[in-house]
């Protein structure tokens, strides 16, 4: 919970520097902990459950899209 409540009240870029900043863990221990596998589907899961009623129809949804940029060239 540490890590998601600090990156919503990080100032400027998201880093382990910043991370480590605005909270009260050290930045080792964030290089440490990104190092791991973590289980996104199932926190996903966890999320909607908690958040939807079981009998409560879903729509998934993926946005494919993409940003060109243009690089000047001289």
């Amino acid at each position: 919970m540490t890590l998601f409540t600090t990156i919503w009240i990080v100032c400027g870029k998201v880093n382990f520097s910043n991370l480590s900043r605005y909270s009260n863990l050290n930045e080792k221990t964030y290089r440490r902990q990104f190092e791991k596998d973590f289980d996104f589907l199932n926190l996903n899961l966890s999320v909607m459950d908690a958040a939807t009623e079981p009998e409560q129809a879903l729509l998934g949804v993926m946005d494919s899209s993409f940003v060109t940029t243009q690089v000047k060239r001289s």
